[in-house]
Parts: structure tokens; C-alpha cells; sequence
């Protein structure tokens, strides 16, 4: 199994894509339940960076590494959702309940982005693996 805890996290030389794309995977495999919660969201995305850096050493992938770095971009923006809304509760009056609705329908939007990319990535996981057999 890949570990991305290693001292050694640059050094990818004997990983080849198929196992890291493995691995990343079934790394983000619990972004498509109903119930995670958002420092979940935010340690998976701290790991999808780690991954999307691995990922661009190799060629010929562009549409996968998209994916990824889009994964990541709405993985951030829920995790700045997630934030204000921490925050506005820590110092919230009634006065701001409507900001903190939006906030919520705004974090709901982005985990459905992430879980569509989720997909996305899956589905090409397979387009992928399907055209190496053909070859």
C-alpha cells in the first residue's frame, strides 16, 4: 500500500500510475457518503494535494490531473464554507441565521460537486483501465 506519511513522499520513481491511481482511489472512497463530516473533507483534501503533486509527474494524463485539481479546488472552497460558518456561530447573533442557511446550501453544493468529481474520476478510472487492455 502506498503511504503517503512517508519520509519519502517525492520519491515515486517504482510507483507506477495505475497503483497510485489505485491508492488515491480508495483514498477518497468516503467522500461519496451521505455523512462525512467537514474535517473529514479537509484531511482527504490535504491528501488529494499530496496525490495531485504524484500524479503530475506523469505524462499523458492531462483530463485525470484536471479532475483531480478540480476535486481539489471544490474541496477547498466547501472547506472555506465550512470555516465562516464555524466562525459566524462562534460570534453569531440571531441577526445572521440567514448567512449561515446560505452557508449551508452553500456547503451542500460543494459536496455534491465533490462527490460528481468523485464519480468523474472513478469513470475515468475505468475508460482508462478498458483502453490499456484494447492496446
Amino acid at each position: 500500500m502506498l503511504n503517503l506519511n512517508s519520509p519519502n513522499i517525492g520519491v515515486f520513481e517504482q510507483t507506477d500510475f495505475k497503483t497510485l491511481q489505485k491508492a488515491f482511489l480508495k483514498e477518497i472512497k468516503s467522500l461519496s457518503r451521505l455523512d462525512i463530516e467537514a474535517k473529514q473533507i479537509h484531511k482527504i483534501r490535504l491528501k488529494v494535494k499530496r496525490y495531485q503533486q504524484q500524479f503530475s509527474v506523469f505524462q499523458g494524463y492531462d483530463s485525470w490531473q484536471q479532475t483531480v485539481a478540480e476535486l481539489r479546488d471544490v474541496m477547498g472552497e466547501f472547506n472555506d464554507y465550512s470555516q465562516a460558518k464555524r466562525l459566524l456561530k462562534m460570534f453569531a447573533d440571531e441577526n445572521i441565521d440567514d448567512l449561515i442557511m446560505e452557508l449551508e446550501v452553500r456547503m451542500l453544493q460543494a459536496e455534491t460537486k465533490i462527490k460528481q468529481k468523485v464519480i468523474q474520476l472513478n469513470s475515468k478510472e475505468v475508460k482508462m483501465l478498458a483502453s490499456l487492455k484494447v492496446s
